[in-house]
């Protein structure tokens, strides 16, 4: 108690957190990388509770510094807001006095720095290409023999007696003796039946391996084989990636008939395309020799580029080639474009452009082909006179001109016919009268034609007339010709005017 008898009174306030008069929340939370042993961000919640994973971190707000029933709700203690009082006896209501009180600032202090979050540098957004699987199908209507290994008998594994000449006329004899006598001591397991072409059996042919069953591309394994078929011949024969490259009699060995390995020159490379297959023809040499091309067969021209080779018939064929040395591998079919017919050949402009004749449109149109997908898509470039007919190989020069073959149907004359290609107008026509014309091809400067039977002819461009060089090419019948078009340089000249001659 005081001198003045008076008690002083010490009264406690519930101070809240939340209370603004007292308090000013400047707080943010951090956030603790442990792995990278860092601060890596900060927020600008205030979570009450915590909760780890490996993978994951929880914050949360539960409410409890509001809520006026739960635990955890005020704080209890002095404040700098203090009252005093005095009482005479009873203690009366205290009287306040008027104190200086502090108050806090809820203003922020510090810098503000503003994160740049832009990258810097170049996107490249990569698209990876959609997967395509192209089955290879083996042509149609093939014809089986029976591809023999030509084993030595009586051992035990056999020994196979395929990798020579030598060695399989060796054992020719052996085996023939198996086959005529039937013995059932060795069995029949040594013949292997495979697919052959539907062809002849001779040099440049493809032999599938398997049997009718089989419907993939896949090829006979390098060797000697007999061939067990009838009449039953003396012959073996050399496969080489899945081609016969020689026949041989074992009786005459010395009759060896074998393929050279061709090797084309990209100018004044020319193919010839004809009944039984597709050869190199060498203009300045006047030499052709037949290449190696699997499942050839068509009666239209065909087209080049360095690395492609086409023919079209009820659809495109194309194959993977190299000229020097000269190689094929089939390698796809494609769909011609609906109501499309041709009677006529095609050129290839480049690996993905062919450009044809369509036959059904009247008169005849000269259409672009683009062969990226598995259909072609055609674009009319032009069209032919009225009542033509195209025919042949069609001849792309490198200043843009297309040189087409064609015959009138009314008065039966053939023509050559030179179009500007982007435009599709018709510049000059050749008339040659009746000469049956199926091939067009250029050499050195200078314009060749064909007719069905080989016939070469010269185009002499000072006065445009047909001279018979009283040669043959060796191969018959030509259905059509190409070549690679980066070395076809020479075109008609438009000026001159034409002169219809019969040779």
């Amino acid at each position: 108690m005081a001198e003045d008898n008076t008690t002083p009174v010490i009264i406690r306030t519930k101070v809240y957190l939340t209370d603004p008069e007292f308090f000013c929340n400047k707080s943010w939370t951090i956030s603790y990388n442990i792995n990278i042993k860092k601060w890596v961000s900060f927020h600008s919640y205030i979570p009450n509770f915590y909760i780890g994973e490996n993978n994951f971190f929880y914050s949360g707000l539960n409410g409890c510094c509001t809520d006026l029933e739960g635990d955890f709700t005020v704080l209890v203690g002095n404040t700098n807001k203090t009252t005093t009082s005095t009482t005479t006896g009873i203690p009366t209501r205290p009287n306040y006095t008027t104190t200086t009180r502090y108050v806090p600032s809820c203003n922020l202090a510090g810098e503000l720095t503003e994160l740049f979050c832009e990258l810097d540098g170049e996107v490249i957004i990569t698209v990876p290409p959609t997967p395509t699987t192209t089955v290879c199908a083996r042509p149609s209507g093939l014809i089986t023999y029976s591809f023999l290994f030509i084993y030595t008998l009586g051992t035990d594994p056999p020994v196979v007696f395929n990798d020579s000449l030598e060695s399989a006329c060796a054992a020719f004899p052996a085996v023939q003796n198996i086959i005529a006598t039937n013995d059932p001591l060795n069995p029949v397991n040594f013949i292997n039946s495979y697919l052959g072409s539907s062809n002849d059996l001779a040099i440049g042919e493809v032999v599938y391996s398997g049997g009718l069953e089989s419907i993939d591309c896949s090829l006979l394994a390098d060797g000697w084989y007999l061939v067990y078929n009838e009449p039953f011949t003396n012959d073996v024969y050399q496969i080489l990636n899945g081609i016969i490259v020689e026949i041989t009699s074992c009786c005459s060995p010395s009759t060896t008939t074998t393929t050279t390995t061709v090797f084309i020159p990209e100018c004044c490379g020319i193919f010839l395309a004809s009944a039984d297959g597709i050869y190199f023809y060498d203009k300045l040499t006047n030499t052709s020799n037949q290449l190696p091309v699997s499942g050839y067969s068509s009666t239209n021209a065909i087209a080049v580029t360095t690395n492609k080779l086409w023919s079209i018939d009820s659809q495109i064929n194309e194959w993977d080639i190299t000229l020097s040395p000269f190689t094929s591998t089939f390698n796809r079919n494609i769909a011609i474009p609906v109501g499309f017919t041709t009677s006529a050949g095609i050129v290839a402009l480049d690996d993905l452009t062919l450009v044809g004749i369509d036959s059904s449109a009247s008169p005849q149109d000269i259409v672009e082909m683009d062969i990226t997908g598995a259909t072609a898509v055609s674009t009319v470039i032009g069209s032919l006179q009225a009542n033509r007919i195209g025919f042949g190989n069609l001849l792309y020069t490198t200043d843009g001109k297309l040189i087409v073959i064609n015959e009138d149907s009314v008065s039966g004359d053939y023509y050559i016919s030179q179009y500007e290609y982007s435009t599709g107008i018709l510049e000059i026509e050749i008339n040659v009268g009746a000469i049956a014309l199926t091939s067009i091809f250029e050499c050195n400067c200078t314009i060749y034609v064909t007719d069905v039977d080989g016939n070469v002819y010269v185009v002499i461009e000072s006065t445009y007339i047909l001279l018979d060089e009283e040669y043959n090419v060796g191969i018959t019948p030509v259905y059509g010709a190409t070549q690679v078009a980066s070395c076809v340089t020479n075109s008609v000249n438009p000026t001159t005017t034409t002169t219809t001659t019969t040779p």
